[in-house]
């Protein structure tokens, strides 16, 4: 199943490195007020889970996570993203 993240905070991030662990499950996209380079670094860096491993970067609308290249978006209404362009089947 392909899924998109609203909102990296703690909850997000944390449904992010489950996702990252489960064959079942990829993230396909997000979305989130703050800055990819703000969010790769909370990701590599929670305060509740502790450092992530995972190899991450960022560019201005991409985050890496480990091979994979994600569209990140800043946008407050979340109905405004394509998730469907990026095969989103669960937000």
């Amino acid at each position: 199943m392909r899924i998109g993240i609203n909102g990296l905070g703690p909850i997000g991030r944390a449904l992010m490195r489950l996702a990252w662990s489960c064959r079942d499950v990829e993230v396909a996209a997000v979305n989130d007020v703050a800055p990819a380079a703000t969010l790769v670094h909370l990701l590599r860096h929670d305060s509740v889970a502790g450092f992530w491993d995972v190899p991450l970067a960022s560019s201005e609308r991409e985050i890496r996570v480990g091979d994979r290249v994600l569209p990140c978006w800043s946008r407050s209404a979340p109905g405004q993203i394509p998730w469907s362009e990026q095969g989103v089947e669960v937000v």
